[in-house]
């Protein structure tokens, strides 16, 4: 997902269903962006505001759950 356009296209999505009150279904179509383009500031701070309107606190700071380390 190189192209600028398709990766603005995916981050305004990912907005507009946080907005809706969908921040779980946004956080896959940032996390695209992110595969691609892992330096991306704008995609990183939509994919942090997504995380923490969904109470997924642990993946903004980048921990996992006991049950991924085993």
């Amino acid at each position: 997902m190189s192209d600028a356009a398709a990766v603005n296209a995916q981050l305004r999505r990912a907005v507009h269903l946080a907005e809706l009150g969908r921040p779980g279904d946004a956080v896959p179509l940032v996390q695209r962006v992110l595969a691609s383009e892992p330096g991306n500031l704008t995609a990183l701070q939509v994919l942090a505001d997504c995380l923490l309107h969904a109470d997924r606190f642990e993946e903004i700071l980048g921990k996992q759950d006991d049950k991924d380390e085993e």
